[in-house]
């Protein structure tokens, strides 16, 4: 993992807390906005793909990813995440967003019933 807890991004406007998760495409970092002093999140693209000839398509993807958010995120909505900012730390892409409490997805399966 690129990051651990108490490392400052972008001059110490973001530290980072704890790994939320990790994914074949990327890590979920729980983080501090300082000047908002907000809870966040920031997601990046796992470290082991940028050996992958195709990173760059990754990187495309996880940047149109982004931008979609963040513009189906202008009108607040209750089942979409705001996007806070994308930036680049040295050679890794993060997308921030609001950090929303809660079971993650992969609790939330596991725990329904089987019919």
């Amino acid at each position: 993992m690129p990051w651990t807890a108490g490392q400052q991004l972008q001059g110490g406007k973001y530290v980072i807390g704890e790994v939320l998760g990790q994914g074949g495409f990327g890590i979920t970092y729980k983080a501090l906005h300082v000047d908002l002093n907000q809870t966040v999140v920031i997601k990046t693209p796992n470290e082991y793909l940028s050996h992958d000839p195709e990173y760059d398509k990754y990187i495309e993807r996880f940047i149109k990813e982004g931008r979609t958010l963040a513009r189906l995120s202008q009108d607040s909505h209750p089942h979409i995440v705001r996007v806070i900012d994308l930036f680049k730390e040295g050679a890794i892409h993060c997308l921030v967003m609001d950090f929303v409490p809660g079971e993650n997805l992969f609790e939330a399966v596991i725990s329904c019933p089987v019919d």
